[in-house]
């Protein structure tokens, strides 16, 4: 079953595509056959155990940037690609409506140049809600729409939520010894809507954004809430020839 993204996302291939409800299995076996070897793959939950381990080795303060992050929300199931040992920097990457965090994980091999240092890649998986826009479909979106002709048309706790999910990411990398200095926050359409409001507001500073056929939700709100040490932060944003 198939909804419209009414955000009028285009793929990669730049040609207009509709919102899958639900393709884990279908998207997560095309990422399969297109892995590359002396890369590394690796599952959500794996994760959750390391980040339960390595807690135990902390003072159990929170790094910086806890004024977005918090506990009240589940752990995002994440995807993760590193390119070596030892990863000195890390890229999260948010999907677009509809998609999961295995959209954009055959993009790493293409990304990687010779020379580079190691790598770590996050997909994360956005939870699954109804969407309004699509007849309360169910399907994996980081918040939900009720229509397109304002910001009044997007759900600002759902947003305020996935923002907080985010930065945990962004701290969970600090605590792997990734300071987030070295953490580019990356999104696709509404996970760039995210990735724009998360970037802006963090309270550390961070590599930069990438923010790819995406828009601002709740801009006037968000002129208020930038942190100084984000202002200038280095942005690449983009349109495909075939977006709306």
């Amino acid at each position: 079953m198939e909804g419209f993204d009414p955000e009028g996302s285009a793929g990669r291939s730049g040609h207009r595509r509709p919102a899958e409800v639900c393709r884990v299995p279908a998207a997560a076996c095309r990422a399969m056959k297109r892995r590359k070897p002396g890369l590394h793959y690796s599952s959500g939950t794996l994760y959750a155990m390391k980040d339960a381990e390595s807690a135990t080795h902390r003072s159990g303060k929170s790094p910086p940037g806890e004024t977005i992050a918090s506990d009240q929300w589940p752990r995002l199931e994440t995807v993760e690609v590193t390119t070596g040992p030892d990863p000195v920097a890390a890229i999260i990457w948010l999907h677009g409506l509809g998609a999961d965090g295995h959209d954009f994980e055959p993009a790493v091999p293409e990304l990687v140049w010779p020379g580079a240092p190691a790598l770590r890649w996050v997909f994360p998986h956005a939870p699954m809600r109804s969407v309004t826009l699509n007849g309360g479909m169910q399907m994996r979106a980081w918040y939900d729409i009720l229509s397109i002709d304002s910001d009044r048309g997007h759900d600002a706790a759902g947003i305020e939520q996935s923002v907080s999910q985010v930065a945990s990411l962004v701290q969970r990398e600090q605590r792997r010894g990734i300071h987030p200095h070295r953490v580019v926050v990356a999104g696709f359409s509404q996970g760039g809507a995210i990735a724009i409001q998360l970037a802006l507001r963090y309270s550390q500073r961070l590599a930069g954004l990438i923010a790819l056929s995406t828009y601002m939700v709740h801009s006037r709100r968000l002129r208020g809430q930038v942190h100084p040490i984000n202002r200038n932060l280095p942005v690449f944003m983009a349109h495909g020839s075939m977006d709306p």
